[in-house]
């Protein structure tokens, strides 16, 4: 779809969940490969950031700061944030934004 320019709030707040979920990536999981996709949807904003990392089991993964930092992020842009994965294969990171909250977080 076609991008709206989103808030300056806002930008940072995906460019840091982003960055975050890079620097875990390289960091932690191996990772050699990651494929990072942004898609404007008519009514939402959709990132995602994968990698072929070595994978977590997401029922016992501590909230390390990198994770908790992401979690922080999206619940604060009232985002729906999902992370997942398992032994072996790389974690998928999706934050899933309303275009509606996006907008309207500018304006406060």
């Amino acid at each position: 779809g076609s991008d709206n320019p989103l808030t300056h709030d806002v930008e940072l707040a995906i460019y840091r969940i982003v960055q975050e979920a890079t620097q875990n990536s390289f960091r932690n999981a191996g990772a050699r490969s990651m494929t990072i996709g942004v898609e404007f949807r008519p009514r939402q904003l959709r990132v995602m950031v994968v990698d072929d990392g070595r994978g977590f089991d997401p029922t016992h993964v501590g909230d390390g700061l990198g994770i908790l930092g992401i979690r922080e992020r999206a619940q604060a842009l009232g985002g729906h944030l999902v992370i997942t994965s398992q032994i072996g294969q790389g974690p998928r990171i999706t934050l899933d934004l309303q275009r509606s909250i996006a907008e309207r977080l500018g304006e406060s």
